[in-house]
């Protein structure tokens, strides 16, 4: 299940990849594919089969895969980058249930029956014509539908498993935010995060989200205040009341119930 922030990301991505599904480039680059499995019928996928039905059942087939890249192909993608694990191969399993119908089909068409050897041959053949598709397909999400909902999909996280965030709370965050956390600020049933990378708003109190912090790596200094230790640089006073301020240059109030928490963290 997507997290909250992961489902406004999908409602950001999902129709940039529909259009882009079903636009001229990706139809074109689609039928090349099928007429080239059609007409060159690579791994004698569809052996004693004339080219005319070798080219419906690779269409039909087409339209198959084009419509599960429609429906899932979106959360799929997010679902992986949410948890680190490898886009690319994430993208790719994705279709291996219907690589495997696939496979079977063409075994009982072209030979009679359903042989064990037969339908691993045919399995491996469609899914190394989906990875190399994936490929391009995954190529050109990045360049033009990734960047315009600020996802950075590098190398290493579409090929190989990432960290995946510790704590809750980064789990809640927008991909792009995803840092070390400075500081919360209460707002009536919400909260306002702020990390090193920027900040945004959630869903939930300041009780909710401290609770979601590892313990020791901040202090509640204010009934609608969290502050980290690490971005704690002072305190100073105005009109007699103390106020915290943080390496980024913010200033927060504080309990005076909390100065003498606070003090050991200063720098």
């Amino acid at each position: 299940m997507l997290s909250a922030q992961s489902q406004l990301h999908v409602s950001r991505l999902e129709p940039l990849v529909r259009r882009y599904i079903f636009s001229p480039l990706c139809l074109l680059m689609s039928a090349g594919i099928a007429t080239f499995v059609a007409v060159f019928n690579p791994g004698l996928l569809l052996s004693d089969m004339t080219l005319q039905t070798r080219l419906l059942f690779s269409y039909v087939n087409l339209g198959l895969f084009l419509l599960v890249s429609y429906a899932a192909i979106a959360r799929v993608l997010l679902w992986a980058y949410d948890r680190g694990w490898p886009v690319f191969f994430v993208h790719v399993a994705t279709y291996v249930p219907l690589a495997v119908g696939n496979a079977l089909v063409l075994e009982w068409l072209t030979s009679g029956m359903v042989t064990l050897p037969g339908s691993l041959w045919r399995t491996a053949i469609i899914v190394a014509m989906i990875t190399i598709s994936a490929a391009l397909g995954l190529a050109l999400y990045q360049a033009f539908a990734l960047p315009s909902v600020r996802l950075d999909l590098t190398a290493r996280k579409a090929f190989w498993f990432s960290k995946h965030p510790a704590s809750p709370l980064m789990r809640l965050l927008p991909h792009h935010l995803r840092a070390a956390v400075v500081r919360i600020e209460a707002a009536n049933q919400y909260s306002i995060v702020w990390t090193t990378a920027g900040q945004t708003m959630l869903r939930l109190t300041l009780k909710e989200l401290e609770a979601m912090v590892p313990e020791g790596k901040g202090l509640r200094v204010h009934r609608s205040h969290w502050a980290s230790f690490d971005c704690m640089a002072g305190v100073r006073f105005q009109n007699g009341n103390p106020r915290l301020l943080l390496k980024n240059g913010d200033v927060i109030p504080v309990s005076r119930a909390k100065l003498r928490l606070i003090k050991p963290h200063l720098q």
